[in-house]
């Protein structure tokens, strides 16, 4: 698949990446919002919402409190896309960023706040909008700040590597300033400096080859499996794909949502080919059905069901897919209905770090 038609099917469901973690999730403010979170883990984000709105009425400068009612309005909006896309910058982006002004030095709060502004640049992307290259200009701004509070954290530059290495010189890329960028990276850390190099690769590099020759030297490093699994699937090997992304559950856990991505991939087959649904939807189901086995809390759950039920409709199983789609409402009413994963941000615990890097033009 080519970085241009990355932009056709790259996710809408796109939030954060955790910073340190902060003092107040200590005190009585903090407890709403774990409570509110815990909620909203448990496919109940309407009363999360509720609590989060009580605490901030409670203290208008909670800004733990903003800056999850921002994920929980983020997670509610996903559940009606089109909704979310008229409110936005209201519902979601509007909470964030008032957690930000609160407490400007928090890089938790600035990163999703450099999310939100991606997702503000790719809906005017999407239709066609004149002030793309402006929204694009003040979504780099925004990753930029992240670095100006916390100059390690490796994401935010791969971020500006995918944005201005990809993008179009008319809509904001410079791939002078990309290149620069990857050159930080590769100083900092050496398989995400890779990763910086493939964003840069031509189109008609051999990924395979150059995931290979990384992962010489990093035998189980899960990150290398994943992009070598990926970089098979992206071109059509799909028992290898799969046999990297599950050695890279292996060598790391936590990472068992690369089942669902391996679902999805075969999903996504399965709209550009119809005729590769006999195989295609069967194995998207089994791999869904292992990631469910890792015991997910309801809203991803909920998620992979309803992927569970889109596959019973392609085979011609009418009564199994209505039963997965009233499961999948019962876990979580607000479920995402995007086609791509929901953000893994938004289901990590408030003032943990998570510092885990996915693309943003990339479908999985």
């Amino acid at each position: 698949m080519k970085r241009q038609e990355y932009l056709t099917v790259a996710v809408l469901a796109l939030a954060a990446a955790l910073c340190a973690p902060n003092p107040l999730w200590a005190s009585p403010e903090g407890d709403a919002v774990q409570k509110a979170f815990d909620l909203r883990m448990s496919g109940k984000a309407s009363e999360a919402r509720t609590l989060l709105e009580e605490a901030i009425s409670d203290d208008p400068r909670n800004a733990a409190a903003h800056f999850e009612l921002g994920r929980t309005n983020l997670h509610i909006g996903l559940g009606n896309p089109r909704e979310l896309m008229e409110n936005f910058e209201k519902s979601a982006k509007g909470p964030v960023d008032k957690a930000l002004s609160l407490d400007p030095q928090n890089a938790n709060y600035a990163m999703f706040s450099a999310d939100m502004a991606f997702m503000y640049a790719y809906m005017s992307m999407k239709m066609g909008g004149s002030d793309v290259k402006e929204r694009v200009g003040k979504m780099c701004a925004a990753y930029e700040r992240v670095l100006k509070i916390d100059p390690d954290w490796l994401r935010p530059m791969l971020c500006l590597v995918e944005i201005y290495g990809v993008l179009p010189e008319e809509m904001g890329g410079d791939k002078t300033k990309a290149e620069a960028y990857a050159e930080m990276v590769a100083k900092k850390n050496t398989v995400y400096g890779a990763k910086a190099r493939s964003l840069l690769l031509p189109d008609s590099a051999d990924r395979i080859e150059f995931w290979q020759t990384v992962l010489e030297n990093n035998e189980r490093d899960a990150d290398v499996l994943e992009e070598l699994g990926k970089a098979c699937l992206y071109d059509e090997k799909i028992d290898e794909g799969a046999g990297y992304l599950e050695k890279a559950v292996e060598a790391d856990p936590q990472r068992e949502f690369l089942l669902l991505d391996l679902g999805r991939f075969h999903l996504y087959t399965v709209m550009r080919d119809d005729s590769a649904k006999e195989t295609a939807l069967p194995a998207a189901e089994k791999a869904i059905r292992k990631f469910l086995e890792t015991d997910p809390d309801n809203p991803l759950r909920a998620y992979s069901v309803k992927l569970l039920s889109r596959i019973k409709g392609g085979l011609g199983e009418k009564d199994a897919m209505e039963e997965l789609r009233k499961e999948a409402h019962a876990l979580d009413p607000h479920h995402s209905r995007a086609s791509g994963l929901p953000s893994l941000d938004l289901f990590v615990s408030p003032g943990e770090a998570n510092r885990r890097h996915r693309y943003l033009f990339r479908p999985l």
